[in-house]
């Protein structure tokens, strides 16, 4: 039997895979044999993948252990560099030139190891605070074509809403109800 340290931590066989060979370990199946498939060939095949979930389990925590290790040495060698400078500094009090250089060198830190920049925004922009519409109304609205008639009215013709969305339209004509 193996030790609790070569067990696997999970087990990928499925449920599926534990029936069937559960099944062929009763005694209606135990001495049953087909080409290429039998009791001990599902058993031999359980415990590869089991070794193989093993050995996967065992880079991960290599993996997870040689990142611990870099984010430590990331932290140290950040740590000697801001001492260096701090030495530069109390070094270059003398010369002005000197001093803007370093002054600009602590200006740019790089991201930490793990830190990304925030996720984009996704879908469709938000309406400005004033409740801009989509489509804007024109500067100048077109100018009228004279056809001559005299059917006219006098007074100059409403101009008509841009395109909105079906809130902003309905608003506009309970409004133009109301008047």
């Amino acid at each position: 039997m193996p030790s609790t340290d070569d067990r696997a931590k999970h087990d990928p066989t499925s449920p599926f895979v534990r029936e069937v060979i559960d099944l062929y370990r009763e005694e209606a199946f135990a001495q049953v044999r087909f080409p290429d498939v039998d009791c001990e060939m599902l058993e031999a095949a359980q415990r590869a993948l089991l070794e193989t979930q093993r050995e996967l389990e065992r880079c991960e925590a290599q993996l997870a252990a040689a990142r611990e290790a870099l984010v430590a040495q990331l932290e140290s060698i950040e740590s000697k560099a801001e001492r260096a400078l701090a030495y530069a500094r109390v070094f270059a009090t003398g010369d002005p030139e000197l001093t803007a250089r370093l002054a600009e060198l602590g200006r740019k830190k790089p991201p930490a190891v793990g830190e990304r920049a925030p996720p984009r925004r996704r879908g469709r922009p938000k309406l400005n605070a004033e409740g801009a519409e989509l489509f804007a109304e024109p500067a100048e609205p077109p100018p009228a074509a004279d056809s001559g008639e005299g059917s006219r009215s006098e007074e100059p013709a409403e101009a008509s809403p841009p395109p909105t969305n079906g809130h902003a339209r309905r608003k506009r004509e309970r409004e133009s109800l109301s008047l």
